[in-house]
């Protein structure tokens, strides 16, 4: 994907690679743990709400 691109839009059944910058971080996961990151609607009213119907 290039790096200059910032608006997506696809198919909800495809599946995506997305680099996602986190900046740093003071927690070290421990072997085996993991991490849920959330993608969500949200900056209402800067964007436009998002009923999040698919």
């Amino acid at each position: 994907m290039p790096e200059d691109e910032s608006l997506m839009s696809g198919n909800q059944n495809d599946i995506y690679e997305l680099l996602v910058d986190c900046w740093s971080t003071a927690y070290v996961w421990a072997p085996g743990h993991k991490i849920r990151v959330i993608i969500s609607s949200s900056n209402y009213p800067r964007f436009a709400a998002n009923p999040n119907t698919g």
